[in-house]
């Protein structure tokens, strides 16, 4: 379990640092839109304790997205993502700066 939270916070990391990165087939541009895509995706692929956590991923995503546009400095985006990980309360899930 321990290695799944690492892999998804480090899926998280990379997708935040790289100008273009193709995450499940789905091309990502650096910009807040796209970034705050591909987390949301990551997640919605790989968490697997949505269920059990009785999260609903989706109106998370309703609640967050329009939020974001390209606008956003990189602060902003950093703490509405942090925000939305918050959503899942667990401890084991972060996103570091």
């Amino acid at each position: 379990m321990k290695n799944l939270v690492v892999y998804i916070t480090l899926l998280a990391i990379i997708t935040l640092s790289s100008c273009e990165k193709e995450i499940f087939g789905l091309p990502y541009s650096d910009n807040a839109v796209d970034n705050f895509e591909s987390m949301w995706t990551v997640f919605d692929q790989l968490y697997g304790l949505f269920k059990v956590r009785n999260i609903d991923w989706d109106s998370v995503y309703q609640v967050y997205r329009p939020q974001v546009d390209n606008n956003m400095t990189e602060e902003e985006l950093y703490n509405l993502l942090v925000e939305v990980l918050t959503d899942l309360d667990d401890s084991h899930v972060g996103l570091l700066p």
